[in-house]
C-alpha cells in the first residue's frame, strides 16, 4: 500500500497546479486529515484565503506564499510524487481513507493497553468511540425511503421525546426530544436547578437520568429532594435545630425517595469538562442528562465566548451521537436586571451567540417577585427558541416552597392569545 507521503505529496502537487479547483471542489477534507503538517499549513491557508469569487491568478500567488511561508519550496525534492492518472477526488479519498486507518489503529493501540491494564471503563469508552468513528468518504447521506422508515418506526415506538410533566411544558414543547441539546437560563435564585431536579425526578420513573451538579454538592443537592418530605429545611438540619425524632424521619423518607428514584445518578465532581461528561454518559449508559451549569465546566479556551461555543457544540454533538435529549442550565448576564422590562430574551444570555445558535431549544424563566416582594410569585418559563415549534411561548409555574415542586396555573399563555391544553404532573410520594 502507498503511503501517505505519496498520496499527500500528489495532493500538493494539484493543489499547486488546480488551486482554485481544489478548493472550491474538495474542500470537505479536513486539514486534520493530512499527516504532513507543512502540506496541512498549506491547506490551511488556501481554504482560509480562496473563496469562490478569487480569480484564478489570485490563487496560484495564494499558494505560491504558502509555499515560501511554510519553506515547502526549499524541500521541493521531498514534495514529489510518482503516482500519475489519479484524480483530484480519488487523491483525497486516499488521505481521507490512510487518516481513517490513523484513528483507527490509534483507537485499538489504546483499547489493548486498556485491557491489558483491567481497566474496564476505558475499554467502554474506546469501544464507543470505535463504533462513532467513521471513513469520511461513506456518503453517509439517506434516502427518503430510509428517512421515512426511521420517522415511522420513531411514532411507531414512541421513541421521539421524555416529558417535562411539569405543568404545561409538554403542550408548549412537545416534551425533551432526544438528539437535543435544551438551554434552561435565568438569573441566579429563579428557580433552574429546582425545575431541572423536579424534571429529571420525573425522568428517572422510566429512564436511566445523569445529574451533573457542577455548583453544589450531591448531598445538598439532594437535601432538595429529602427535606421537603418532612416539613423541614435543611439550614436547620446543618445548624443543629432539628431534633432526633425529625432527623429520624428525615433519613427514612429520603431512604424511600432514594428508592423511588433509583435510576437517578448524581455527580457532584467540580470542573467536569465535555468529555469527561460524554464519558460518564456512556459508561452509565444514560437515557437523559442534566448539567448544572455551563460556566463551571472545566473545558479550556483563551476565549471565554469561544469556550463556551465549543462546550455547547461538543454536548450537542453527544445528544445527537447517543440520541438521547441534554438539558443545559446557563446563567444570564447581569444586563437584564438593569432594564425596565426585565423578562429575558435571548440576547441576555452570556456571550449567546454561539450558545443560541448550537442550542435547539432556549427556555428562560422569570419571576416578577424577583425583583419586586410585592409583585406575582408566579414564574413564567418562556420558550425563547424552539427549532421544531412556535417559539415565544410562556408557560406560568407556581412553586410550592414546601415541597419544592413546580406546578402549572390555570393557563398557558403564547405570544398570540392562543390557550393551550394542560398537563398535570406526577406528585413525589413523600409517605413513610
Amino acid at each position: 500500500m502507498n503511503q501517505p507521503k505519496e498520496y499527500e505529496n500528489k495532493f500538493l502537487s494539484l493543489l499547486q497546479e488546480y488551486p482554485k479547483y481544489c478548493v472550491t471542489k474538495l474542500g470537505y477534507l479536513d486539514a486534520g486529515d493530512i499527516k504532513d503538517e507543512l502540506i496541512r499549513k498549506v491547506w490551511e491557508h488556501a481554504t482560509n484565503k480562496i473563496v469562490k469569487d478569487t480569480s484564478d491568478y489570485d490563487a496560484s500567488n495564494i499558494i505560491s506564499q504558502a509555499l515560501i511561508d511554510t519553506g515547502i519550496v526549499e524541500k521541493e525534492y521531498f514534495y514529489t510524487s510518482n503516482l500519475i492518472d489519479i484524480t483530484p477526488e480519488s487523491t483525497v479519498g486516499k488521505i481521507q481513507e490512510m487518516a481513517f486507518l490513523r484513528r483507527v489503529a490509534y483507537l485499538n493501540q489504546g483499547l489493548l493497553q486498556a485491557y491489558s491494564n483491567g481497566d474496564v471503563d476505558k475499554v467502554a469508552l474506546l469501544i464507543e468511540q470505535l463504533k462513532n468513528e467513521r471513513l469520511s468518504t461513506d456518503g453517509g447521506m439517506k434516502s427518503a425511503e430510509q428517512v421515512d422508515n426511521e420517522f415511522s418506526e420513531r411514532i411507531n415506538n414512541g421513541d421521539i421525546a421524555i416529558p417535562w410533566a411539569i405543568g404545561g411544558m409538554d403542550a408548549s414543547t412537545g416534551g425533551k426530544e432526544k438528539e437535543t441539546l435544551i438551554v434552561v437560563a435565568a438569573r441566579p435564585g429563579m428557580g433552574k436547578t429546582s425545575f431541572m431536579l423536579q424534571a429529571a425526578r420525573n425522568d428517572s420513573r422510566n429512564n436511566r437520568v445523569g445529574f451533573f451538579e457542577l455548583e453544589m454538592g450531591a448531598v445538598s443537592m439532594w437535601a432538595r429532594v429529602a427535606c421537603p418530605s418532612v416539613g423541614v429545611n435543611w439550614k436547620d438540619v446543618i445548624s443543629g435545630y432539628v431534633g432526633n425524632v425529625k432527623k429520624q424521619e428525615l433519613i427514612e423518607a429520603s431512604r424511600k425517595l432514594a428508592s423511588q428514584y433509583k435510576d437517578l445518578l448524581i455527580d457532584d465532581t467540580p470542573g467536569l469538562t465535555s468529555s469527561d461528561i460524554y464519558q460518564k454518559v456512556v459508561q452509565n449508559n444514560l437515557d437523559v442528562v442534566y448539567i448544572d451549569h455551563l460556566s463551571l465546566m472545566g473545558d479550556k479556551n483563551e476565549s471565554e465566548v469561544r469556550r463556551l461555543g465549543d462546550i455547547t457544540m461538543r454536548l450537542k454533538n453527544m445528544s445527537k451521537q447517543l440520541k438521547i435529549p441534554v438539558i443545559l442550565a446557563v446563567q444570564l448576564n447581569r444586563g437584564v436586571d438593569s432594564r425596565a422590562n426585565k423578562v429575558p430574551v435571548l440576547s441576555d444570555l452570556r456571550d449567546s451567540g454561539e450558545i443560541e445558535q448550537n442550542a435547539d431549544n432556549v427556555l428562560m424563566m422569570y419571576r416578577a417577585s424577583y425583583y419586586e416582594p410585592e409583585a406575582s410569585d408566579t414564574t413564567e418559563v418562556w420558550v425563547r427558541k424552539f427549532r421544531n415549534g412556535e417559539a415565544n411561548v410562556v408557560v406560568n409555574l407556581g412553586f410550592d416552597k414546601e415541597k419544592q415542586w413546580f406546578e402549572s396555573t390555570k393557563k398557558t399563555v403564547v405570544g398570540t392569545g392562543f390557550e393551550m391544553k394542560l398537563e398535570r404532573e406526577p406528585m413525589p410520594d413523600f409517605t413513610i
